[in-house]
């Protein structure tokens, strides 16, 4: 499982750091996937036909699953890890996640996320406060 915050820089050639504690789980190779916020998935490449997977089974139909297919397959790339622990996040990926410098790798469970440091703490309260409502809610569900 992936948590944790990890703030970072990208540097000149748009590479990150992977946490060092992660680096094992992506030693196999990763999947760049754009978030449906504004970021980056990071995916371990030995997960990724699970995953991908899961979302087809979830759509049941024929033509939702092609465009499901379409625009997944045409929004992923796959990427190595250097022997640095570093990944090399192509230019339409920061371009699509608005990456600047300084970058926060964000533990999402079964994959990671990359984030503009900037664009992460604008939205990190109002993800609190959902977070917040959304267990209240489970809590007066028991």
């Amino acid at each position: 499982m992936f948590s944790g915050q990890y703030q970072y820089r990208l540097d000149n050639k748009g590479r990150v750091p992977l946490p060092p504690r992660f680096r094992e789980g992506f030693k196999a190779g990763l999947v760049l996937a754009r978030g449906v916020a504004l970021c980056v998935q990071l995916h371990p490449k030995d997960q990724w036909d699970d995953t991908t997977r899961a979302l087809f089974q979830a759509q049941r139909t024929p033509d939702r699953n092609e465009t499901l297919a379409r625009y997944i397959y045409s929004t992923t790339q796959e990427a190595d890890m250097d022997s640095a622990g570093r990944v090399m996040v192509p230019p339409p990926f920061r371009a699509y996640a608005n990456l600047g410098n300084d970058v926060i790798v964000v533990g999402a469970g079964r994959y990671l996320e990359l984030w503009d440091l900037a664009t992460w703490q604008s939205n990190f309260g109002g993800l609190e406060q959902e977070a917040k409502r959304l267990l209240r809610g489970l809590e007066a569900q028991e």
